[in-house]
């Protein structure tokens, strides 16, 4: 990371480390011995079913603690979405229509930082770093929890607001098997990088369509977001990612309006919204020296390449990689998912989107 101003307000992971190294709690542990479990490759990618979802045992403590302890601000905007569904993008386009008032594109912290970094993480980050960010009068928190796992105080939407990005389930399989692939593991005694296969495509596939996947299962991951868009469409803006690039302009202009930083008429006639379109494309991103060559740390025993966030951000890449059989299988667990609920995959489905 250079010098720039973000780094009086980048946020901070070794909380997570120190939750890892320090002997689990005796409630915690009690808890974990009765939960459902599915087997990792190691002890941090454990899946353990909790509240109906599934979380990795290295998130599942921090989740905990954040539903009994987070308190929400009145002006939070929180940016949710299931894992590998598009987040990275939404909350660089989020990130760049907030702080246009602090910085000019040409400096944007995003040309400098990973978007991951940007935005704190509700399950992920301290409530100092938070802090840090409302300080600058950044309202953004990014998360992965599922709807109804939020704590109370989110969950009531009391003034605060809440963006949803959700995509087509093939593609977000696909888009997570791949992603998974280029973790690497530092483990512990040993200063060798050692990156491991963590699952074969099949048996990814598999355990997808069993829900058994980070925050998963995936469908009711997206139908808690998108229920509760129908109760409070003025608090929650439900997207699809499909739409989203297919006319990522207008729905810049919505997010702008939604997040209450509607953009100005001399705004609009320097072509702001245009130029944070370019800003935040995938294009430029992933072009970034930051995104090349520069490593993110979710955990303190895992290390991931900044470019594994940016593998190809097209819709329809399942075509490449699904057999007939799978995508059979695929469509009719999500249409019996879905069944009754009136939502469609890849269109917009509500008023508000």
């Amino acid at each position: 990371m250079d010098s720039s101003p973000i780094n009086n307000m980048t946020i901070n992971l070794s909380h997570v480390a120190e939750e890892e190294e320090e002997e689990p709690s005796s409630r915690f542990k009690k808890l974990i011995s009765t939960l459902p479990k599915v087997k990792g490759s190691n002890d941090f990618m454990d899946l353990y079913q909790y509240q109906g979802f599934w979380y990795p045992f290295a998130m599942l403590q921090a989740i905990i603690s954040t539903q009994e302890n987070f308190k929400s601000s009145w002006n939070d905007i929180y940016v949710c979405s299931a894992p590998k569904t598009g987040c990275t993008w939404l909350k660089a386009l989020c990130y760049a229509i907030v702080t246009r008032d602090h910085f000019n594109m040409e400096n944007s912290p995003l040309l400098t930082n990973l978007p991951h970094v940007l935005i704190p993480s509700l399950e992920f980050d301290s409530p100092e770093n938070h802090s840090s960010m409302k300080a600058q009068n950044i309202p953004l928190i990014a998360t992965h929890i599922p709807f109804d796992a939020l704590p109370k105080s989110v969950q009531s939407l009391d003034g605060t607001k809440m963006i949803y990005l959700c995509r087509e389930p093939k593609d977000t399989f696909i888009s997570l098997w791949h992603f998974m692939q280029r973790f690497t593991w530092l483990h512990q005694g040993n200063s060798d990088e050692t990156t491991e296969l963590l699952i074969s495509f099949e048996e990814g596939f598999e355990l997808f369509c069993e829900g058994k996947t980070m925050w998963g299962p995936y469908w009711d991951h997206v139908l808690g977001y998108w229920k509760q868009s129908l109760v409070k469409p003025e608090s929650l803006l439900f997207l699809n990612y499909e739409e989203l690039t297919k006319d990522t302009l207008f729905y810049v202009r919505k997010l702008a309006e939604f997040m209450g930083k509607p953009f100005s008429r001399d705004e609009e006639g320097e072509g702001l919204p245009e130029r944070i379109v370019k800003l935040c494309s995938f294009d430029n991103l992933s072009n970034l020296e930051v995104i090349k060559n520069g490593k993110d740390w979710p955990i303190s025993s895992l290390q991931i390449d900044n470019s594994a966030y940016f593998r190809k951000g097209k819709p329809g890449d399942w075509k490449n990689h699904l057999t007939e059989n799978m995508i059979e299988r695929m469509d009719h667990i999500t249409k019996e998912k879905l069944r009754g609920s009136n939502f469609k995959f890849g269109v917009s489905n509500t008023t508000n989107s």
